[in-house]
C-alpha cells in the first residue's frame, strides 16, 4: 500500500491532466474538495474508493502535503500540455496496483491512450528489496526476505548487533529507565529492567505492548524471532537514534558491517551481470510509457522506450560505497552505440527503523547523471 504522500501526488496529477477546469487550484486543499473532485475525474473503482476514504479521515491537509497537491497538479497540466492531448475520456489511476508497475496513471483520449509514471524526488526511481535488484542485475529468482547485511555478512552483522544490544542492558544497568515520549502523538516508548530481562513497553494512544527479551542474548536472529516490528521500530530503534546516533564504536562496527555486505554481493553477483534483465533495472518493460518528475519547480518529462527499442549492446560494472557508515551499490551502464553513461545508487537501508526487518535498496539516479541516456526528453 502507497503512502499518502504518494496518493495524493498521483491524484492531483490526474486532476491537472483532466480538462475539467471547474475548479480553483487553492480550493483543492480543501479535504472534501479534493475528495470530490477526484471521484468526479477518476475512474471510481474499489482502489480508488479506499483510498478516498482514508484521506478524508484528515481534518486538513498538512503545509508539505499542499505543496504535493499543488506539484501535482501542475505537472499534470504540463503533460497535458506537452503531449497535446485533448478530449479526454477517462483517467484511470493504477498505481497501488501491482500489475500496472511501473505505471501510475492511464489517460485515454478520443484518439490515444498514454501511460503515465510519476515521481515528485528529483533523483529516486524506486523503492526496491534487495531481491529485485538482485534479479534485475542477474535475472536470478531470490528469496523477498534477502537480507544485505544478514545473508551477506553475517559475521559482522552481529557483531553491530551485539555492540547495539550490550550498549543498550549497559545504559539500563547503570540508569534509570530509558524513555521517550511523544505527546502530541501521544505516543510512548519505555525500556527497563525486569530481573534477568529487558522490557520493550510501548504505548499509542489506549494500546500497549510488551516485549520480555533476555539480557544475555545469542544474536540478531533470537532477537527478532522474540520481538514484533512494532517494539523494534518505536523502543529499540528509537533508542539507538537517541543514544548511539553519534557514537563512534557504534558508526565503526556498522561502517565495517556495510564493506563486508558490500563486497561479498558485489563479488557474487558481478560475473553474472546481465544486460537484457538490467534494461528493467531503468524500468524499461514490454512497452513505451511517458515517465515525469517535478522537484523545486523543474519539471522533466521522458519519453521510455520499450525493451525492444533499447539495444543489447550495454557494458555494466558494479562497485559498492559506504559513506561514513551507508552501505550504496553503484551500477554504471554505458550505452557502447552513443558512449554514454548512465550512474545508478542502490542505497542499502532501513526503512523503519534499525535492525527493524529486512534493509530496502532504495534505487536513484546519480546527480551528475541524465535520464536521456536511454530515455528522451520531450
Amino acid at each position: 500500500m502507497a503512502d499518502i504522500k504518494t496518493e495524493l501526488r498521483e491524484l492531483s496529477a490526474a486532476l491537472g491532466l483532466s480538462e475539467n477546469q471547474n475548479f480553483i487550484r487553492e480550493g483543492l486543499f480543501n479535504v472534501n474538495l479534493f475528495c470530490s473532485q477526484c471521484k468526479l475525474i477518476i475512474i471510481n473503482n474499489d482502489n480508488l474508493s479506499l483510498t478516498i476514504e482514508k484521506i478524508k479521515k484528515k481534518i486538513e491537509f498538512s503545509g508539505e502535503e499542499k505543496t504535493i497537491i499543488n506539484n501535482g497538479i501542475t505537472l499534470g497540466a504540463e503533460i497535458r500540455k506537452k503531449l497535446k492531448i485533448q478530449n479526454v475520456q477517462s483517467i484511470d489511476w493504477v498505481g497501488s496496483i501491482k500489475e500496472h508497475n511501473p505505471i501510475d496513471l492511464i489517460v485515454k483520449s478520443d484518439l490515444e491512450e498514454y501511460k503515465l509514471s510519476l515521481k515528485e524526488d528529483s533523483f529516486i526511481l524506486e523503492n526496491m528489496g534487495l531481491y529485485k535488484l538482485f534479479y534485475l542485475l542477474t535475472g536470478e529468482e531470490q528469496p523477498k526476505g534477502l537480507h544485505i547485511f544478514n545473508d551477506f555478512a553475517k559475521n559482522e552483522f552481529n557483531l553491530w548487533f551485539n555492540f547495539t544490544w550490550n550498549c543498550l542492558v549497559n545504559y539500563i544497568n547503570t540508569h534509570r529507565p530509558w524513555t521517550m515520549k511523544n505527546d502530541k502523538k501521544n505516543k510512548f516508548s519505555q525500556i527497563t529492567l525486569k530481573k534477568d530481562d529487558i522490557e520493550f513497553f510501548y504505548k499509542l494512544d489506549e494500546n500497549e505492548m510488551r516485549c520480555l527479551i533476555p539480557k544475555k542474548i545469542k544474536d540478531y536472529d533470537e532477537f527478532d524471532k522474540i520481538t514484533n516490528s512494532t517494539t523494534r521500530e518505536q523502543v529499540f530503534s528509537k533508542f539507538i537514534s537517541d543514544q548511539l546516533k553519534n557514537n563512534e564504536q557504534y558508526i565503526d562496527y556498522k561502517n565495517k558491517c556495510s564493506k563486508s555486505a558490500g563486497e561479498n554481493f558485489c563479488n557474487q553477483i558481478r560475473g553474472k551481470l546481465n544486460p537484457i534483465f538490467i534494461k528493467k533495472l531503468l524500468r524499461i518493460v514490454k512497452y513505451e510509457y511517458i515517465y515525469a518528475k517535478i522537484s523545486n519547480n523543474k519539471i522533466e518529462i521522458y519519453q521510455v522506450p520499450n525493451l525492444n527499442q533499447v539495444n543489447d549492446d550495454l557494458h555494466i560494472t558494479l562497485d559498492y560505497s559506504v559513506p561514513k557508515s551507508q552501505l550504496n551499490i553503484n551500477t554504471k551502464i554505458t550505452n557502447n552505440l552513443s558512449g554514454k553513461t548512465l550512474e545508478l545508487r542502490n542505497e542499502l537501508r532501513y526503512s523503519h527503523g534499525q535492525f527493524n526487518g529486512v534493509p530496502e535498496a532504495k534505487l536513484y539516479i546519480a546527480k551528475d547523471s541524465c535520464l536521456n541516456v536511454i530515455y528522451t526528453i520531450l
